[in-house]
Parts: structure tokens; sequence; C-alpha cells
């Protein structure tokens, strides 16, 4: 009699062991299934985000500033009026970058505390659900300071014409956050400053134009 209802008693406790079990490697499976095109949608919603974000910043300080490709740059020419060097206002190119960085950084400090929402049918990467289902709410935390850097380039714009163009880049890291699942993604974002045309050849002297290394010939 003893053994068996121990036998009985086994079988109960391996029985509540399985139902308990089963959910979980259910739910397991399925958030296995669904978490990397989870973290892939929500990389692209932050980057979208973030980016647009950004953009609007860089915009809103550079018509604060009123700030002009000949104020950031400085052409020197020859006799003849031939554009023989490119150097860049140091002082005024860091003033852009810091307010730039310090608006940055309080713009994604503000969108840190709005509710964010995406539908759950976007979530799971199938084009039928798309749009459709529950808003699942979530969260963006900048990681870090924004990194914030400009650079130049030079492109063929006509016969005897080159295009010079400066830009500004904005390096940052953020996390999206809903329950269950944080990732972060890296943002970056490149907008132009300004740019003109120079007509004839290309200066030789602009290796200390000052705002990193020539993108493009």
């Amino acid at each position: 009699m003893m053994r068996a209802k121990r036998r009985k008693l086994r079988k109960r406790i391996h029985l509540v062991i399985l139902l308990l079990l089963v959910p979980f490697l259910i739910i397991w499976g399925i958030a296995s299934w669904i978490g990397p095109t989870i973290s892939e949608r929500l990389s692209y919603q932050a980057r979208i985000l973030v980016t647009a974000v950004v953009n609007q910043t860089i915009s809103e300080e550079l018509d604060r500033m009123g700030v002009t490709y000949h104020q950031m740059i400085r052409l020197t020419r020859d006799g003849t009026g031939r554009i023989t060097s490119l150097q860049a206002d140091t002082v005024l190119i860091n003033k852009i970058k810091s307010a730039v960085t310090q608006r940055t950084g309080e713009r994604l400090q503000e969108l840190s505390s709005q509710p964010l929402s995406i539908p759950l049918g976007s979530l799971t990467g199938l084009k039928i659900l798309s749009g459709r289902g529950p808003m699942i709410h979530f969260r963006l935390a900048p990681e870090g300071v924004a990194m914030t850097n400009l650079y130049h380039e030079f492109t063929q714009a006509g016969v005897n014409q080159t295009l010079h163009r400066v830009y500004l880049q904005i390096d940052l890291e953020v996390s999206a956050i809903i329950p269950g699942f944080s990732m972060k993604t890296q943002v970056t974002t490149n907008m132009e400053l300004g740019q003109t045309v120079i007509v004839g050849e290309v200066p030789e002297y602009f290796g200390s134009i000052g705002i990193g290394a020539v993108a493009g010939t």
C-alpha cells in the first residue's frame, strides 16, 4: 500500500512539474523565435526617432547661430583670384560642436521621458500583422554623450568646377526598452553645414583645414 501511494505521489509530482514546465517551454520558444525580430524592429524604430530629433536639433542650432559656409571656411586667393588654400575657423567650429552636442543631449533626455509606442504586430516582422494589434509602450535611454565631428569632401560639379561641402556628423548610442527586452543601437547621422563651388583647380593646401579627413574627391 505504501509503495503504491508513493508511486501515485511521484506521478502527481511529475505531472505538476510537466504542467509547469510546458508553458515555460512554450513561452521560451516563442521568445527565442521573435526575440531577434523584436530587437531588430526596436533598433529600427529607435534609429528613426533619434535621427529625426538630432537632425531637427542641428537645424535649429545652425539657424540660431546663423552660421554660413564662408564663416566656417576662409578661402585664400592669389593675385589672379585663384583659390590657393582653405582654412577652417576652429573657434567657430568648436562652438558649433559644443552647442549641438549640448542641445542634442538635452533633446534626447526629453525624448526618454516621453511615452513611445509601436503596434505589437509590427514587432513580429510579419507583413500581414504590421501596424496591427495593441500598442506596446517602450522608452529610449541615451547611453553616454553624443560625439560630434566635422568633415569635408570635394566632388566634381562640372567642367573645371569642384563642389566643396562641409558636414557635421553625430554618433551616439541609445537603448530601447520594453518589458522583457532591452537592446542598444548605434545611431549615426550626417547633415550638410554649407557648400561652395570652386572654379579652377582644387587648392593643394587643405590638409590643415581642421575639420577631419577628406571624405571624397
